[in-house]
């Protein structure tokens, strides 16, 4: 008989990338240019001749329509543009222009002049590096992306978006392990304690992509315990199903949480689960978990393989039945291995503080009792405070 294979995790977790965005910098707001000089938000700035009159053409056809116009005035502005003054009044404008437009190659270029100059106020300058670092982000220039954000986390150490934003960066770098560090600095500085859901999944998404096992154990639980939704533990268990490659005995025993959690969702799966029960001399349960997956749905009860499945349990049901071999727990002691499916056993029949009780025994021996059902326990311990 044929075992079907654990489906694998899929990548599609969105990225959340919310940088704050800078207000508009009016050119209406600075006042007329009167003869070389302009006042901008409280600067006096000091233009040439011929930098005054192309800038003041190209404030004029800011606020219209006329994209022509405004393309050939900032050509010419352009053009002439050279002092300090005027390069920054000509970033002001363009930043304008591209906002207004929503175009990316006028407002980068701006924002880099705007960023450089020392005078800029620091509230905007806090909302340009926002705006420059999804602008580079979203281009793949991930290291420009890395050092805007990084300068507005020097000025904001404990803004958990900027953080987040570096985590990105981090993971766009192949670097699993310090996007994985940033991630765990943003949901603890965190208001109120709890991060958004987004941020744990995308520490479990970045953990299962780089092939920590350790930190997808960590995120998977800190994901089910924030939000414990269907949709969540599956997420977890199943990543932790293809991080910790479990066999034999050790693999019925994730699946048999997964059918608790309800995070069997496909055909393939229930097969799986019950073959293994078959194989493993427990054909009534192996039978119990087929007809769930009828009954559900997931499972086409007369299509190839399952009437042979089903047929192979009937035998096995079938007295005289012999002696059922158990098999060899995969990681721990025959002992570990008893007492963990005797935890789960209690949590079956809803008896949940024995339950809560033993799993805890099994999770707190941690590593010295092997680290599969540790792992395993702590699931189980988190299921069961969600079910109450």
């Amino acid at each position: 008989m044929i075992l079907t294979k654990a489906p694998a995790l899929g990548r599609g977790l969105a990225l959340l990338l919310a940088a704050s965005l800078p207000g508009p910098v009016s050119a209406q707001g600075g006042g007329q240019i009167t003869g070389n000089r302009l006042e901008l938000g409280g600067r006096i700035l000091s233009l040439r001749p011929e930098e005054s009159t192309r800038l003041g053409d190209l404030r004029q056809v800011l606020q219209g329509a006329n994209r022509a116009a405004q393309d050939g005035a900032l050509a010419a502005a352009r053009g002439v543009v050279s002092s300090p003054d005027g390069r920054y009044l000509l970033a002001v404008y363009q930043f304008e222009l591209g906002q207004q437009r929503h175009d990316d190659a006028l407002r980068a270029p701006a924002l880099d002049v705007l960023i450089a100059d020392r005078n800029t106020p620091r509230e905007r300058l806090l909302g340009f590096l926002g705006l420059r670092g999804n602008i580079a982000f979203h281009s793949g220039d991930l290291a420009t992306a890395a050092a805007t954000w990084g300068r507005l986390l020097e000025l904001r150490p404990d803004d958990p978006q900027t953080i987040m934003n570096l985590a990105q960066v981090r993971a766009g770098q192949q670097d699993a392990a310090g996007a994985i560090q940033l991630i765990r600095r943003a949901a603890a500085v965190s208001g109120g304690g709890l991060a958004p859901e987004i941020w744990y999944r995308q520490w479990l998404s970045i953990a299962f992509n780089g092939h920590l096992a350790a930190e997808g154990v960590a995120a998977g639980q800190a994901l089910v315990a924030a939000y414990p939704t269907q949709a969540n533990w599956r997420m977890a268990l199943v990543a932790y199903r293809q991080l910790a490659a479990p066999q034999d005995a050790a693999e019925i025993d994730l699946l048999r949480l997964m059918r608790t959690a309800g995070a069997l969702v496909h055909q393939d799966e229930y097969q799986r689960l019950a073959q293994l029960l078959l194989h493993a001399g427990q054909p009534a349960e192996a039978k119990a978990v087929l007809d769930e997956g009828v009954q559900r749905g997931i499972v086409n009860g007369t299509a190839a393989p399952i009437p042979a499945v089903r047929r192979e349990i009937d035998r096995a049901l079938q007295p005289p039945q012999g002696a059922r071999a158990a098999l060899p727990p995969p990681v721990l002691t025959d002992e570990a291995a008893a007492r963990f499916r005797a935890a789960a056993a209690l949590a079956s029949a809803g008896r949940r503080a024995e339950a809560e009780t033993a799993f805890r025994a099994i999770a707190d021996a941690g590593a010295g009792g092997g680290a599969w059902y540790p792992e395993l326990a702590r699931f189980w311990l988190l299921w069961l405070g969600r079910a109450g």
